[in-house]
């Protein structure tokens, strides 16, 4: 497994098709644009399946919710696909809520 830490994610390549991103804190209007930005830098390799490991995001907004789909877009262009790792029980309440939660995998812990 190889690791690298960025700026503001930690980055886990578990094999040359699977990308594990642990994403911190909050995904709002405030930090969205490094978010993005590091995101979508990891749907430009050659990993099929991108995994957003949200164990430690204490919020989201409709910005967050927007990068969600937009990275999930990006993924179906490739054939690949976006998993949601993670997440607390109101993020998760909100992806329903918004009734967006059909459009990604969505597991407690992701496992390879």
């Amino acid at each position: 497994m190889l690791y690298e830490k960025s700026t503001l994610l930690d980055l886990y390549h578990l094999d040359h098709h699977t990308t594990v991103i642990e994403l911190d804190d909050r995904i709002d209007y405030e930090s969205i644009n490094s978010i993005r930005s590091q995101v979508m830098d990891v749907t430009k390799t050659s990993s099929k399946v991108l995994v957003l490991d949200m164990q430690n995001v204490s919020f989201i907004d409709s910005s967050g919710l927007g990068l969600l789909i937009s990275v999930m877009k990006v993924m179906r262009a490739k054939n690949g696909k976006l998993v949601l790792s993670g997440m607390n029980e109101n993020i998760s309440s909100l992806i329903e809520i918004t009734q967006i939660d059909h459009l990604f995998e969505i597991c407690d812990r992701f496992s390879a």
